[in-house]
């Protein structure tokens, strides 16, 4: 093997090792998609030196990941109303500076769309009115970031893992008060 060989499979090794080399759906699977992982995901934001606006881009869904979560009428409607404040920078997810812990809670599509008591108490109330929208079959995170001991914090919805990647529908039931 020649010198110039051995050097490329020597680098193409290290780069599959680092996952560099792999599928971008297997790559993404750094925060893989149980509680564990959202958490951690969650945590890369409040971590000091975090770029709030780099990550929150991460979460950012794709029209495929829409209508995986979303009947296609409401899919369509909500993709249009989000992608001007997408495309402006506007939607960054983010805690303040003494908020260095993670409150997770999550429902499934099925207890949002018979509107439980656990969803009722979990997801904004606004969620009622699009739960016939959700498809079955996901789950939905809400979360906060608060202060060690506190319970207030900033407040965060429609996390969900859809697609083999974290992506964040933040209000979608604003979606359903536009006409």
């Amino acid at each position: 093997m020649n010198s110039t060989l051995r050097g490329f499979s020597i680098l193409s090794i290290l780069l599959f090792m680092s996952g560099l080399l792999l599928p971008p759906a297997a790559h993404a699977q750094k925060h893989p998609g149980t509680d564990e992982g959202a958490r951690a995901m969650l945590t890369e934001f409040i971590k000091p030196g975090a770029d709030p606006k780099s990550l929150s881009l991460k979460l950012r869904p794709a029209k495929a990941d829409y209508e995986t979560l979303f009947e296609k009428p409401f899919a369509a409607k909500l993709q249009s109303m989000y992608e001007p404040p997408w495309n402006a920078g506007k939607i960054v997810i983010t805690g303040k500076p003494r908020q260095t812990e993670v409150v997770l809670r999550k429902v499934t599509s099925a207890e949002a769309r018979n509107w439980s008591a656990k969803a009722s108490e979990t997801l904004p109330g606004g969620y009622k009115a699009i739960a016939s929208d959700i498809k079955p079959g996901q789950t939905i995170y809400t979360f906060k970031f608060v202060e060690p001991g506190k319970t207030l914090g900033m407040a965060y919805d429609g996390l969900v893992y859809i697609n083999g990647q974290w992506k964040i529908f933040p209000k979608a039931y604003r979606a359903k008060e536009t006409n």
